[in-house]
């Protein structure tokens, strides 16, 4: 079935596959800038590139505003759930930069302000598929 944003959905699936490897392959490409926390951090981070390359594959079949709500409430979680994983243990080492704490408060930051937009967003895709699950649906193209 054709959809709108089916190139989206494709680049989705796609950048988040990439994103999956790179975040795999790390430790062996810049060993100096992860800790030992990185390997316990990083099953969190490839379940969510994993999460959000099943969703869009799912939004390839369909897309109705109401099902592309509750998909991304699984979507927003696994985001969440990885952004507060980084957050707590940080296994990223930045002492090789000459503003080493500096780095370290910046990633801190943007993750913090990533858990609180992704739990804002959460919500309201949540409140989003009730109201999809409640409210009438048009019933002209069942």
């Amino acid at each position: 079935m054709k959809h709108k944003h089916s190139a989206e959905y494709i680049g989705g699936i796609v950048g988040n596959l990439v994103f999956g490897y790179l975040a795999w392959r790390l430790p062996d490409w810049w060993p100096g800038l992860v800790t030992t926390g990185y390997s316990a951090a990083l099953w969190v981070v490839l379940l969510a590139a994993g999460v959000q390359a099943l969703g869009n594959l799912i939004w390839l079949v369909n897309d109705e505003p109401w099902f592309k709500a509750l998909v991304d409430v699984f979507m927003q979680a696994a985001s969440l759930a990885s952004s507060a994983t980084l957050y707590y243990i940080m296994p990223f080492n930045f002492e090789f930069f000459s503003a080493s704490r500096t780095a370290e408060s910046v990633v801190h930051w943007l993750l913090l302000i990533c858990m609180v937009v992704t739990a804002v967003m959460l919500v309201v895709r949540l409140a989003q598929v009730i109201v999809g699950l409640i409210s009438p649906r048009d019933t002209k193209h069942c």
